[in-house]
């Protein structure tokens, strides 16, 4: 395949809707601060807090599978 046939797709973003609890959602705030304040996000936004929280969990998942199946 030549160089003018590759074509890179552009990241797709896809929006997703989370219910919470009201009293949860002075805590999530919180939450996205601090990790904004650690470095862990770019912006003290919720989306981004969610995006943070979605990766650790796939990274717990993949980590505890890869155990189970005698990898880890």
């Amino acid at each position: 395949m030549t160089q003018e046939n590759k074509t890179e797709e552009p990241a797709v973003e896809y929006d997703l809707h989370i219910k919470v609890p009201g009293e949860m959602r002075t805590l999530l705030k919180d939450a996205a601060d601090l990790a904004f304040r650690m470095g862990d996000i770019p912006k003290a936004e919720l989306v981004e807090l969610m995006s943070l929280f979605i990766g650790w969990g796939l990274s717990i998942q993949k980590k505890k599978w890869l155990d189970r199946m005698g990898y880890g």
